[in-house]
């Protein structure tokens, strides 16, 4: 059996060598970056102290039960 001369010289195959895991490893950064956490929807607003919701009453009004003579 003879060896074949390699195409590449040793220095030319470390460059070679050295370019291809630096691309490698850059890829890799890239994956692991656009694969963090997406992150969370904001909280929906909390209610305002001292403003209350009526959802019966269209205006918003609380309205105060009826006592006495226009009870019904």
């Amino acid at each position: 059996m003879t060896s074949r001369p390699s195409l590449l010289s040793p220095n030319s195959r470390n460059r070679l060598i050295a370019a291809a895991l630096l691309g490698a490893a850059g890829g890799a950064a890239w994956i692991v970056r656009s694969k963090r956490p997406m992150t969370p929807e904001p909280a929906p607003e909390p209610p305002r102290i001292g403003h209350t919701r009526d959802i019966a009453s269209p205006e918003g009004a609380t309205s105060a039960p009826q006592t006495g003579a226009d009870a019904h």
